[in-house]
């Protein structure tokens, strides 16, 4: 009777790994790009005095096109990198250059993380 139970016990923790595998452990369901090929019109240091900064773009694809998107510092992993994306909006800005924004976390206009400059 043992047996059957650790067999029973066994074989429910190896399917409890396999669902939580499959069904997205690793990456957040809507994690994807929040913009691409936009301009970058507005950059300000901060949004509603928070510790963020926040762009408004015009055209590209995607859900935050013609809007504002924020960036706040827990949307990235450190402050380096966090840094070089305000550093890449004002070079966006000035140069009149595109950009892609991606969101980590999900597909919130509040939550910028990589900003991709880009011709």
């Amino acid at each position: 009777m043992s047996n059957i139970i650790k067999r029973l016990a066994s074989t429910v923790v190896a399917l409890a790994l396999v669902v939580g595998v499959v069904f997205g452990v690793a990456t957040p369901a809507h994690a994807g790009y929040l913009v691409t090929g936009a301009s970058v019109v507005h950059v300000e240091n901060t949004s509603s005095n928070g510790d963020n900064f926040a762009v408004l773009v015009k055209g590209g694809n995607g859900p935050c096109v013609d809007k504002y998107i924020i960036f706040p510092k827990s949307g990235v992993s450190n402050l380096d990198v966090y840094e070089r994306g305000y550093e890449g909006a004002l070079t966006a800005l000035a140069y009149d250059l595109k950009v892609n924004v991606y969101d980590y976390s999900g597909d919130s206009c509040r939550n910028g993380g990589q900003l991709v400059v880009t011709k």
